[in-house]
């Protein structure tokens, strides 16, 4: 048994803050010299030895969970600066589209807005200057790869993201949901995005994207009340699909506030966020929810259908998406050149585009947590089908429903979804969408 699992908790409690520090740093473009460095060797081999060989004790399998995690992304953290920097710092001059020198995430960023009709465009200079980006990324899943290899023999797989059950699911869920994405009628990367963002909604979204303007939407339930720290809102509005992100990071934080310190943060906080994940699917997919589009959205009778539509298309296309990136980490494993054959054919496989390989670095990029994301999606469809047979379609607002939402929050987070839960939230997540559609 571990002497001191409690300390052991605080430690790995102490190197995840300093992690998450070190990604908002990244974000910012300045994760140089960050804390994390040092912290993060606080969580050595052998450390994870003597939780690999204590695992009899009720708090050891959590513990080893965060701490193969901290030690993996300390092992990638030099190659997280220099790609972040190839991505949001480093300036490319250009001439086309428009004059200027720019970030490869400006780059993206004027993609998305496309305020001047050149989305194709502005696509095309991202995968043009991309080269640096993606051999940065692909080294690092490369280092992954290795990192993880080196905890083989103490730390088996399951520790990891999860169960395996999920990229299952994904390819059943891409085959399921290929009639309806094919009404789409995409033909290019430009398209799919153009679908994406949800530009022809008809509801009264919020002006801006804020705390209060979210709140706002939960003025009845009172979750906002929970919600410990503030969600980073500084997301655009380029579309309904920017307050789907916004929700998204409210319930998660709801999540984070419901759970706070009662007890090991081992418990509390999973490092890939299946539980965040979860609760922040349930909260983005309410605007397709009627009762919520007309109470809180302003859609009105006559609005209602286009309104289901053309959430149902955002949805389609960010849940393909979601499942193009849980499918493409999984393949970083395989080496670098099965990564690229990968992305070029699971994103014809996802979106009906096939994606040059020099991409990667910039363009759906694999993520640790991209599993987890993918899981909560088809298991919050379940659980939001199961409110409103039980709740009705206001449940958010229903005190019964609200109370329930917000006790299974302050359990201990969950690490992997049942598959019959995944396999029956994909299965309703394609009823909603061919529904609407």
């Amino acid at each position: 048994m571990l002497e001191d699992p409690l300390g052991i908790d605080r430690e790995l409690r102490s190197v995840a803050r300093s992690l998450e520090s070190f990604r908002a740093a990244l974000r910012a473009g300045r994760g140089e010299d960050h804390a994390f460095e040092l912290s993060g060797r606080r969580v050595s081999r052998e450390l994870i030895s003597e939780l690999a060989d204590n695992l009899a004790d009720p708090l050891a399998p959590a513990l080893l969970r965060t701490a193969a995690h901290l030690f993996e992304e300390h092992a990638l953290a030099s190659l997280h600066v220099r790609h972040a920097a190839a991505f949001r710092v480093v300036r490319h001059p250009l001439d086309l589209p428009e004059r200027g020198e720019f970030t490869l995430r400006a780059v993206l960023g004027h993609a998305l807005a496309d305020t001047k009709g050149q989305r194709s465009a502005w696509l095309r200079i991202l995968f043009e200057r991309a080269e640096r980006a993606t051999e940065l990324a692909l080294r690092r899943a490369e280092q992954r790869a290795e990192a993880r290899a080196s905890l083989a023999e103490r730390v088996p797989a399951v520790f990891f993201e999860g169960s395996a059950s999920v990229l299952e699911v994904a390819h059943r869920f891409l085959d399921a949901s290929r009639s309806a994405f094919a009404t789409l009628g995409v033909e290019t990367l430009a398209d799919v995005l153009g679908v994406g963002l949800g530009r022809d909604s008809r509801a009264e979204w919020p002006t801006r994207v804020t705390a209060r303007s979210v709140a706002e939407l939960f003025r009845e339930g009172r979750f906002a009340e929970f919600v410990a720290e503030a969600p980073d809102f500084a997301i655009p509005s380029l579309g309904a699909s920017s307050f789907l992100r916004a929700l998204f990071r409210f319930g998660a934080a709801l999540k984070s506030g419901l759970t706070g310190d009662r007890g090991p943060f081992v418990l509390a906080r999973d490092p890939y966020g299946f539980d965040r994940a979860t609760f922040g699917a349930l909260f983005a997919l309410l605007p397709v929810n009627d009762a919520f589009a007309r109470r809180a959205l302003g859609v009105g009778a006559n609005a209602a259908a286009d309104h289901r539509r053309s959430l149902a298309r955002v949805l389609l296309v960010a849940s393909r998406e979601a499942a193009l990136r849980a499918l493409l980490h999984d393949a970083s494993f395989s080496g670098r050149s099965a990564l690229e054959r990968a992305y070029a054919e699971q994103s014809y496989e996802a979106l009906g585009v096939e994606l040059a390989p020099v991409g990667l670095g910039v363009a759906f990029t694999p993520r640790p947590s991209d599993p987890a994301r993918l899981a909560g999606l088809f298991v919050a469809t379940e659980h939001a089908a199961r409110l409103v047979a039980e709740h009705d379609e206001d449940w958010y607002r229903n005190p019964r429903a609200v109370e329930e939402i917000r006790e299974s929050g302050r359990l201990p987070a969950a690490t992997t979804p049942a598959p019959e839960a995944l396999e029956s939230g994909s299965r309703a997540l394609v009823r909603l969408i061919e529904a609407a559609l």
